[in-house]
């Protein structure tokens, strides 16, 4: 009956025990297969039927307090149970629940993360989930994605990605949108760049159709993520469209003329004399303390501007080359905090200076650069 499938096997033989058939020939009749054995979507379908069948057996509540399991993911804990408004309000003893259905075999401790559940296999979960209505989904998924919510749980890889996928499969588009650039965020941090792009995308195209107001900042930060994002994967042309409208939007819109691009570049190299007149030879900036905050303004502007000197370089442009670096490392300066952006944009200026050459200006640079790293 099995065609050899283990997991099949034990599901027959849980369900004969379970059901107790009296005859042979009912098992025959009810769990017989086509004559393809070996068509594996035909044993699978099966074998989640034959799940099925078992947990269509258990008292009602233990049949939603799996369903709601199922749709949590691949691990869930008694406390994430507990914490669902639907459990709450059924007064379901989780711990009892949880010792029945061990003892079913529908799921079991995971022996390297104490206190989590999984279930016996991964056909069993994906049975059960497959087996609810398209409205019960999307209660226990809006259900999920709250109560994690609620509990205020940190911004971190394996939780922002939950509540996202959460609140979309319970079709809360506006709720999942105000996690797709904070995802975007992190999968950058990933170097997973093709999905920082989809999220990014997304994003934008979700704040249209539902006309949602995102402030010019948070559409600057996407910006840059999808322009750092494209530059990774090697997209030149899009990195630069997608940063030039990062900084228009930061209020530092880059020069389009010649003429622009002339009195940007002596307002700029006259902000860093300024500043070097002002110091002196003494090293001002090593007293800062170091930024923690990747999303600071400053911080995203001048790290736009070190990334487009890439692209300006590829491209030609030496002028516009210069411009980003010296506007970067203004903006790098103004900030209260120090970051390896800073770093990179007196290495830059230490390597211009040598190549002009201005060798004092050079070994100051690179001095700070060296410190800085």
């Amino acid at each position: 009956q099995s065609a050899g499938n283990p997991l099949l096997i034990h599901e027959i033989c849980r369900m004969i025990g379970e059901r107790r058939l009296p005859k042979a020939a009912e098992t025959q009749a009810s769990l017989s297969l086509p004559e393809t054995h070996s068509n594996e979507a035909t044993l699978l379908n099966t074998a989640k039927v034959t799940v099925i069948a078992r947990t269509d057996q258990l008292p009602a509540e233990l049949q939603a307090l799996l369903k709601i399991a199922s749709a949590m993911g691949a691990t869930f804990s008694a406390a994430e149970l507990q914490a669902l408004a639907p459990i709450r309000k059924s007064a379901l003893d989780i711990e009892a629940s949880i010792e029945r259905l061990q003892a079913a075999h529908l799921i079991k401790p995971m022996d390297d993360r104490p206190g989590r559940f999984t279930f016996s296999h991964a056909v069993i979960r994906q049975a059960i989930y497959d087996s609810m209505l398209s409205e019960q989904r999307r209660e226990a998924h809006r259900a999920i994605a709250q109560a994690m919510e609620e509990s205020r749980q940190p911004d971190n890889a394996e939780s922002l990605p939950r509540i996202l996928s959460h609140w979309e499969r319970a079709g809360e588009a506006t709720l999942a949108f105000n996690y797709l650039d904070r995802v975007a965020e992190l999968r950058l941090r990933q170097f997973d760049n093709a999905a920082v792009v989809d999220l990014v995308e997304r994003f934008f195209k979700t704040g249209r159709d539902l006309s949602i107001s995102i402030t010019p900042a948070r559409r600057a930060a996407a910006c840059f993520l999808l322009g750092e994002a494209n530059l990774n994967l090697g997209r030149a042309e899009a990195a630069r469209h997608a940063y030039e409208e990062g900084l228009r939007l930061s209020g530092l819109p880059l020069p389009r003329t010649s003429v622009g691009l002339a009195l940007h570049l002596v307002l700029d190299l006259a902000e860093q004399v300024w500043r070097r007149v002002t110091h002196g030879d003494k090293d001002w900036i090593l007293e800062r303390e170091i930024s923690r905050s990747p999303s600071d303004p400053f911080h995203l502007a001048a790290k736009a501007h070190e990334d487009l000197t890439r692209i300006y370089y590829f491209t030609s442009e030496k002028l516009r080359l210069i411009h980003a670096t010296l506007r970067a490392t203004n903006l790098a300066e103004r900030n209260k905090y120090v970051s390896p952006t800073t770093a990179t944009n007196y290495a830059s200026l230490g390597a211009i200076c040598g190549v002009i050459p201005l060798h004092k200006q050079a070994e100051h640079y690179s001095r700070l650069a060296a410190a800085l790293s």
